[in-house]
């Protein structure tokens, strides 16, 4: 419903012609609940129609996205199908009753919270997501190959060296998702894999030669965080808990600090169905804090160094301003980042206060009056046995001044005149020290990150790019984009219809995408290759996907072109599907997660 003008200029300020790859926007001004508004935006002879949530709640939301496809029902007949996006999954249901074969639906909030919150637990999995997501890198391709029949899915990692097989689509339209190794392929098996293109992979008739070798001793699990802040609040909050409930062990603490007054938030809880929140989430201790977290006199009475992790989500009072909200979100970050720094100013600052008798406490004046009038006594004995009077003017005058502020002023003339002589000797730094400078300072902010992981959720493109263009602050925060996520994922259900299972599968906590530590796969001194390395992952009932460098975090590889070259391992974690009994305990049984296309 806005200008048409004034949504071409917003576009033009976020996107450049190179972006777009030559890809035509036409905008069309008029409400989406109007089925003649639709009509004139040609949405009959669409191949895909893309309805997007907006609204000012979570249920005024999805009852605005119902009303529009009732709107499209209304058409005799669509070309396209219609890609959904719902808030609240008890809706889901529902629009899949009105919209019928044409719609595919995706509960957007659901799945960002399991993404989010599963970067809580490994962080780095939010760089994984964002680059298997979209049409950036490798993509999802689904095939049949009649000369797989009668082969174990297993066997897919020595037949497919350019692609990465990761589940198979049945005859009966369903998909299945890292089914068992020994699951049996036929001639009408669609084989789902992740590759560059469709037509960059194929099934080679004589397997690949692996040598798998000997997997390392197991270790035990690290332990799951104890203590967690959680920054914020949305109506999507139960969804978040119960997914904290399901991903973490028993006695986990969850502080949750926002605006929102206590008994507003257990009210809402409330209202979607967790009447008593101790008997929903029997794994977490909550705990409420009400205060304004992007405030420092609100985080400095919490004991900060305490968490493990900390999670910074964007607040329902900020969101109606994604860069507003943004920045509410960075200065949170900051303050928590930096809160050991902060409290050491504010300690030195107090110290000041009390040396010189600026102290609020009676008892530090007190003191301090006391002291400078015994100065005061003892200035003014050695004076009269000099004979000098202390309040005479003129040459033979002298003010009243204690020794001490003499000797204090003498030693800070001698500092200032130092760091004059030093600013005028000292030497502007060449851009390579000024590089090494930015490395050294990206590098304490990244093991200030590995230290004390926090997650922050952000809406704005424009706030990723400023994030990205400073190292210091990308290293010293783990970054999700969520509005960027839930677009592409609309976006290649609306490429693709067919994508939407695999999705739904992927992002929906019946199969689990981790990070895991090399040493689980390999020796410390072994050299081997990404196929033993894979092969070895399928041992454990996992899909190995490709890796991530401790290095640089943001650089993932995921099918790697050099499968065949052996490597050592260090100072890496593997990227793997799997089937996470802890994440998916609510999920439906079967071999696999499972899914009807």
């Amino acid at each position: 419903e806005r200008d048409k003008e004034e949504m071409e200029a917003e576009l033009h300020s976020t996107l450049t012609e190179a972006d777009l790859m030559g890809t035509q926007v036409v905008f069309r001004s008029g409400s989406p609940l109007n089925a003649f508004d639709l009509r004139r935006a040609a949405c009959e002879t669409a191949r895909s129609i893309v309805v997007m949530a907006h609204g000012e709640s979570q249920s005024a939301a999805d009852a605005s996205t119902l009303r529009v496809v009732i709107a499209l029902k209304t058409f005799p007949k669509l070309m396209g199908h219609v890609v959904v996006e719902v808030l609240d999954k008890e809706m889901e249901y529902l629009m899949k009753i009105i919209g019928g074969r044409h719609i595919e639906s995706l509960v957007t909030h659901e799945t960002l919270a399991r993404m989010s919150l599963g970067a809580v637990k490994q962080p780095g999995i939010a760089i994984v997501y964002d680059q298997l997501l979209g049409f950036d890198g490798d993509e999802f391709y689904t095939a049949t190959w009649p000369e797989m029949a009668g082969k174990p899915f297993g066997a897919c990692v020595e037949h497919f060296p350019m692609a990465i097989a990761i589940g198979v689509v049945c005859s009966d339209g369903s998909v299945i998702l890292k089914p068992d190794n020994d699951f049996p392929l036929t001639a009408d098996t669609g084989i789902v894999v992740v590759a560059e293109d469709d037509d960059s992979y194929e099934a080679i008739q004589t397997p690949y030669q692996i040598e798998v070798g000997n997997m390392p001793p197991k270790k035990p699990d690290p332990d799951s965080p104890d203590r967690l802040l959680f920054v914020g609040w949305t109506d999507n909050v139960k969804g978040m808990l119960e997914i904290l409930n399901s991903i973490f062990d028993p006695g986990t603490e969850v502080h949750m600090l926002n605006r929102t007054p206590t008994a507003d938030r257990l009210e809402r809880l409330a209202e979607q169905g967790m009447a008593d929140p101790a008997r929903a989430l029997p794994n977490l201790e909550i705990t409420h804090i009400v205060g304004n977290p992007a405030v420092w006199r609100t985080l400095r009475n919490l004991d900060l160094n305490s968490y493990r992790c900390m999670l910074v989500i964007s607040d329902e009072n900020e969101v109606g301003d994604l860069m507003a909200s943004d920045s509410h979100n960075l200065a949170c970050i900051l303050l928590l980042r930096h809160h050991n720094e902060l409290s050491t100013i504010e300690l030195s600052r107090t110290a000041e206060k009390e040396s010189f008798g600026m102290s609020r406490s009676p008892e530090v004046r007190t003191l301090y009056q006391e002291t400078k009038e015994r100065e005061a006594a003892a200035i003014a004995a050695a004076a009269a046995a000099a004979g000098v009077n202390l309040n005479a003017g003129g040459r033979g005058g002298m003010r009243r001044r204690s020794l001490l502020e003499m000797e204090d002023e003498a030693k800070f003339i001698q500092m200032v005149e130092a760091n004059e002589l030093n600013a005028e000797t000292k030497e502007e730094p060449t851009q390579e020290q000024e590089k090494e400078e930015k490395e050294t300072t990206a590098e304490e902010e990244f093991q200030r990150a590995a230290a004390q992981p926090i997650f922050c959720e952000i809406l704005d493109t424009r706030t990723q790019q400023l994030v990205a263009s400073h190292p210091t602050l990308s290293a010293s925060c783990h970054f999700l984009v969520s509005n960027r996520l839930v677009s592409k994922v609309l976006a290649m259900v609306a490429e693709d219809r067919k994508v939407a299972a695999i999705l739904t599968i992927l992002l929906g906590g019946d199969i689990n995408v981790s990070l895991k530590p090399a040493e689980i796969y390999v020796g410390q001194a072994e050299r081997v290759s990404f196929f033993a390395v894979a092969k070895r992952a399928q041992r454990l009932n996992e899909v190995c996907l490709g890796y991530q460098q401790h290095s640089n975090p943001t650089e993932i590889f995921i099918n790697p072109k050099d499968k065949e070259v052996p490597k050592y391992w260090t100072d890496i974690d593997f990227i793997v599907i799997s089937k996470d009994e802890k994440i998916s305990r609510h999920a439906k049984g079967g071999k696999g997660g499972r899914s009807g296309a």
